[in-house]
């Protein structure tokens, strides 16, 4: 079973890019993609659904790991969209978990 420990540890390196919450659908798919295939043929099946990705972005702000903050695109149609921001929490909590410990 994935935990939201494990998903926000996963897609921390694309939540510092402060990417668009439909990118961090592909994000979460491709953390999680699994091989479909068999023997030598690699088939990843990645997708995250839109109501999955809502209830990982609310547990995250819930444990204030992330924010969301409405950003202007920088597309030729311009628009804003919903960005996940990591916390200076967010920060911590991942540097804890990926520090080398001393022995």
């Amino acid at each position: 079973m994935t935990s939201f420990k494990d998903i926000f540890l996963r897609i921390y390196d694309d939540i510092l890019r402060e990417p668009s919450e439909s990118a961090m659908d592909r994000q979460i798919a491709d953390a999680f993609a699994t091989n479909t295939g068999s023997g030598a043929a690699i088939n990843y099946a990645n997708s995250c659904e839109r109501a999955d990705t809502l209830l990982i972005r609310k547990q995250l702000e819930a444990l204030g790991l992330i924010e969301t903050k409405a950003k202007v695109s920088n597309g030729s149609f311009g628009g804003m969209y919903v960005a996940w921001i990591a916390t200076d929490k967010g920060r911590k909590y991942y540097a804890s978990h990926v520090a080398i410990k001393a022995t």
